[in-house]
């Protein structure tokens, strides 16, 4: 009941955003345990269902422009703290923005949108490489960039999801490592 919850509370806020009656930047699932979409959490983590560990903008880069990104055991440390941001596009409505320095969930212009790349952080500047949509999966997520819009993040399972794996887009697999749950703080 706790994701449907979550379901509901996401597919709420998609909606005002994309008609307009959310006037707050930032936007986020239900806490758990709850249906309520007027109960929005402002800070979560992304946590993979492959792997169990969390979606990280690794310390060790500062949170500064080209920050890699991959995955960590979840610790509850800045670098996994995620808020999720309007875009301003209806087709991807979202950015992921971390909570060290502020900066957004990027997929490097410089990949022309193929699979293989690894995620980075980069300044928020709504660009097809930020914005992002969240597809209902069951319980879980698929993310898409807009950048590929057919791919969606993945663990890449060659790093063998153990601490400092990489995450980018990868062709659609149905493996649990393209799935993600977004879990409030």
């Amino acid at each position: 009941m706790r994701v449907f919850g979550r379901v509901l509370a996401v597919s709420a806020v998609a909606a005002a955003l994309i008609t307009g009656s959310l006037t707050s930047a930032t936007a986020a699932p239900a806490r758990s345990g709850t249906t309520d979409a007027a109960l929005l959490a402002d800070v979560f983590h992304l946590v993979n269902r492959g792997t169990g560990r969390c979606l990280d903008a690794f310390f060790s880069g500062g949170g500064e422009n080209n920050n890699a990104v991959g995955l960590w055991d979840c610790n509850g440390g800045i670098s996994e703290q995620w808020r999720l941001v309007s875009s301003g596009n209806p087709g991807y409505p979202y950015a992921l923005v971390n909570a060290n320095k502020g900066r957004c969930l990027d997929y490097p212009a410089e990949s022309g949108g193929t699979i293989g790349w690894q995620f980075k952080l980069w300044d928020c500047n709504r660009s097809a490489s930020q914005n992002l949509k969240l597809v209902p999966f069951g319980d879980f997520y698929k993310i898409y960039v807009q950048r590929n819009g057919t791919a969606p993040m993945d663990a890449y399972a060659s790093s063998g999801g153990l601490n400092g794996n990489p995450v980018g887009i990868w062709n659609e697999t149905g493996s649990p490592l393209q799935h993600w749950t977004l879990q409030p703080y």
